[in-house]
């Protein structure tokens, strides 16, 4: 550009700070910047902001909250989006209180916090285990008059199941359906984890049926978890029938879905269906992996079943599927564990 004779401006210059952002280069970013200012191009509130972003998504709050400072000597008013940025970034640090005091002290200056900036500090509240101040927040929202969307209904569920107030989390959701905003998969899922790691299945598959009648379709995690919750109950019968249904009808299951159902099946010593579905897994169009196969193996070598095991164990290898050393028996298990929570899900949204 500047070859050409085409001298850069403030939005040329943003862009390219995005840009580096984007990518983690930081440095060339704040380069940039200075670069700017030498050359007598005034950096807007977007370019802060841009900056400030990229900061506290690194973690580097401090660096941010010296960004904020330059920009307010340089007569620069700070919008919603920079605080959110900023507020999201202390509490990435566990800075709950300088976070709370950015979110004040942006309505003192006139700005008007909207569901975004709710959504960051009911994210933070809850993350540091904060559920009161959460409520209140979320309430707090309602009397603006600001309408809670899917992201703060399901992040405060996500937060009060993790400290075992399923009962709240489930009115919640009763009043997430009844103010029109439906719930997700995410939602649904976080509570029916937190209701089967609570032992209260039956209240996990009773919620089950209502997302049926309410005409949702369960996807693989929801079954996942009703599964894996009966099968740690010692409930085999009610996950049998619970996966031979959803089988039939032709709900989404995976390779995961049937390993749960395997492991189960194997802690209760019923070799032959175990491995009966292990056949079928492949009929219905899924390839066994390396924890379909060990789970049974290391189950019948428990057992003494060797023959059988070495049989299988032949089979896993012909597949061309890695084996994984001697590994004790446990470790099948905690790897399926680890699958299971893999599957079902992580971070309530990157949008709070």
């Amino acid at each position: 550009m500047i070859a050409m004779g085409i001298s850069p401006d403030v939005v040329s210059f943003n862009s390219l700070i995005h840009g580096f952002c984007c990518v983690h280069q930081l440095e060339e970013a704040t380069r940039l910047l200075n670069e700017m200012i030498e050359g007598n191009i005034k950096p807007d509130i977007y370019t802060f902001t841009i900056l400030i972003d990229a900061l506290c998504k690194e973690g580097r709050a401090v660096e941010a909250q010296k960004m904020l400072d330059m920009l307010l000597e340089r007569g620069l008013k700070p919008n919603v989006v920079t605080y959110c940025a900023i507020i999201n970034g202390h509490f990435m640090r566990n800075e709950v209180m300088k976070a709370r005091e950015l979110f004040d002290g942006m309505k003192m200056r006139g700005l008007i916090p909207n569901v975004r900036s709710y959504n960051i500090m009911i994210n933070g509240y809850c993350k540091n285990k904060l559920l009161d101040e959460a409520i209140a927040l979320f309430e707090d929202m309602r009397k603006k008059g600001l309408v809670p969307n899917t992201v703060s209904y399901t992040t405060l569920i996500d937060g009060l199941c993790k400290v075992g107030r399923t009962s709240c989390a489930q009115n919640l959701l009763d009043d997430m359906y009844y103010s029109g905003q439906p719930p997700n998969v995410i939602s649904y899922s976080t509570l029916l984890d937190s209701l089967c790691k609570a032992q209260h299945l039956d209240k996990a598959i009773a919620l089950f049926r209502e997302l049926l009648d309410k005409g949702i379709s369960p996807d693989v995690r929801m079954c996942s978890i009703i599964l894996n919750g009966s099968c740690k109950a010692g409930r085999l019968k009610t996950a049998k029938e619970f996966f031979h249904h959803h089988v039939i009808n032709r709900h989404r299951l995976d390779t995961w879905t049937y390993n749960i159902m395997i492991n189960g099946l194997c802690k209760e010593g019923m070799f032959d269906e175990a491995i009966s579905l292990l056949s079928k897994m492949k009929g219905n169009g899924f390839s066994p992996n390396a924890v379909s196969y060990e789970t049974i193996v290391r189950a019948l070598l428990a057992r003494n079943e060797n023959e059988q095991a070495k049989r299988l164990r032949r089979e896993m290898i012909s597949q061309g599927l890695p084996e994984r050393g001697n590994q004790d028996f446990e470790s099948v298990e905690a790897n399926l564990e680890k699958s299971f929570f893999l599957l079902k899900g992580q971070s309530v949204s990157s949008d709070v």
